[in-house]
């Protein structure tokens, strides 16, 4: 069983490294401060987390941030105190298995609304009217008035 788990664990790792020499990543553009309509985006594994960070705003950050991941990092590491029961299939299971679905049915809603969601055009307009009122504040008098 050390072997078969051996040769499997090697052959898992030639594949990853296999892919990761050969295919690469996909790597966006180098970044340009100048761009004031480049929304940066977390990668997709994170992104259930910044679609919660729209229902949170301002000083209420905290609470998408931190408490209810770590809620549910919680459950996850209780779950072999809170489930005792002596039968191990999921249907056996009803709360902890109801519970288990609800946070990954929750993920993936929240991960869908965050890949499908556009980056709103106004904040993009915000940005360069705010630069452009900070030049004419800040530099304008050595630079010139021209943004």
């Amino acid at each position: 069983a050390i072997f078969k788990d051996t040769v499997v664990a090697g052959i898992v790792f030639l594949v990853i490294a296999g892919l990761a020499i050969f295919a690469g990543s996909s790597l966006e553009e180098v970044a340009d401060p100048s761009d004031a309509g480049y929304t940066p985006r977390p990668e997709w594994y994170f992104l259930f987390l910044f679609q919660l960070l729209k229902y949170f705003p301002g000083d209420l950050e905290v609470i998408g941030v931190f408490v209810i991941p770590m809620i549910a990092l919680g459950f996850l590491v209780a779950l072999p105190w809170v489930d005792r029961s002596r039968f191990r299939h999921w249907s056996n299971r009803p709360v902890v298995s109801s519970i288990t679905v609800l946070l990954l049915v929750g993920a993936v809603i929240l991960t869908y609304q965050a890949f499908t969601a556009a980056a709103p055009p106004e904040a993009a307009a915000e940005v360069g009217d705010r630069t452009a009122a900070l030049y004419t504040q800040n530099c304008s008098g050595c630079h010139g008035t021209t943004v």
